[in-house]
C-alpha cells in the first residue's frame, strides 16, 4: 500500500493549521521613527513616579475575540541617569479587556487575570543598559492568554519594567518600555491607537502615585508629543483553540479517507 501521495496532502492541510497559529495583531514596532527614551519634565510631570508605568487603548486588527495572545515584543529603554550593570529585570504586563475612555474614572477595567496583580510577569535575567540606550525584549506567555474585549477590538495593556536591587524589585523613573510621536512617525503597520484622535493619538503615562502605579491609569494620565504618539510595541496572537482543533480534525479526515480508498 503507497502513501507517497498523503506526503503533500498533509503538507497542504497543515500549512493551512500553522498559517492560522499566529497573527500580528498590533504592530507600532516596526516603523519607529524615533524613539524617545528621555521623557522630559514636560512629559513627567509626575515628578518621581516617573513615567514608570506605560499603557495604550489598541484596536486590534487580525484579531477575533476569544483569540488568545501569544507574545509581545517590544523595547527596555533607560534615561534614568544610572547605568544598569547585569541587575536582574522583570516586565510586569496588565491586560484589560475594557477601555471605556471616559473622562474621569480610570482608564482600563475587566483585568485579565487576577485583580490587583499583573496579568503576567516575564523574568528577563540579568541585564546591561548604559544611559539613553534601548534594548530589544521579546517575550512568550506560558500560556496564550484569551482575550474578550467588550468594545469592537479594543484591549488596554500596560507595561513596567522592575530592577532587582539586592533586597526586592524596584521600578525606576524613565526606566520603560519608551513611546514615539512627532515628526515623521506613522501610524501603526498593524492595528491602530484608539487614545486621542487623529493625528495626534495619546498614550497614558503614570503620574498620580494613587491610581498609576497599579496597572491602572487615571483616565487624566494621557499624553501625546505630535503624530502618532504611542507605545512601540508589537503583539501576536494564536486563534481560538477550536480553529486549530477543527483544521486538525479537517486533516485527520482526509487521512483516514484517503486509507480506506487506497
Amino acid at each position: 500500500m503507497k502513501f507517497s501521495y498523503l506526503a503533500p496532502l498533509a503538507a497542504a492541510v497543515l500549512s493551512g493549521v500553522s498559517s492560522v497559529q499566529a497573527a500580528v495583531v498590533y504592530d507600532g514596532l516596526s516603523n519607529i521613527s524615533v524613539l524617545y527614551p528621555a521623557l522630559d519634565t514636560s512629559i513627567n510631570p509626575g515628578g518621581s513616579v516617573g513615567n514608570r508605568y506605560l499603557g495604550g487603548a489598541l484596536n486590534l486588527a487580525n484579531f477575533s475575540p476569544g483569540d488568545a495572545l501569544s507574545g509581545i515584543n517590544l523595547r527596555m529603554v533607560n534615561q534614568s541617569g544610572a547605568a544598569i550593570v547585569s541587575s536582574p529585570v522583570r516586565l510586569n504586563v496588565w491586560l484589560w479587556n475594557s477601555v471605556p475612555l471616559s473622562v474621569g474614572g480610570l482608564a482600563f477595567s475587566n483585568q485579565v487575570g487576577s485583580p490587583g496583580a499583573p496579568t503576567a510577569v516575564f523574568n528577563l535575567g540579568n541585564i546591561n543598559l548604559n544611559v539613553s540606550s534601548s534594548i530589544p525584549v521579546a517575550v512568550t506567555f506560558p500560556t496564550p492568554v484569551v482575550l474578550n474585549p467588550t468594545s469592537g477590538n479594543v484591549v488596554g495593556i500596560t507595561l513596567n519594567y522592575q530592577v532587582f536591587n539586592g533586597s526586592t524589585w524596584e521600578s525606576i523613573s524613565n526606566v520603560n518600555s519608551g513611546v514615539v510621536g512627532g515628526g515623521s512617525q506613522a501610524a501603526p503597520l498593524v492595528g491602530s491607537n484608539a487614545l486621542g484622535s487623529a493625528p495626534n493619538f495619546a498614550f497614558f503615562r503614570s503620574v498620580n502615585t494613587a491610581t498609576d502605579t497599579t496597572g491602572n491609569f487615571s483616565s487624566a494620565s494621557n499624553r501625546n508629543i505630535g503624530v502618532n504618539s504611542g507605545l512601540p510595541i508589537m503583539l501576536v496572537t494564536v486563534p481560538e483553540p477550536g480553529t486549530v482543533t477543527l483544521a486538525i480534525g479537517a486533516a485527520a479526515m482526509v487521512f483516514t479517507r484517503r486509507r480506506r480508498n487506497a
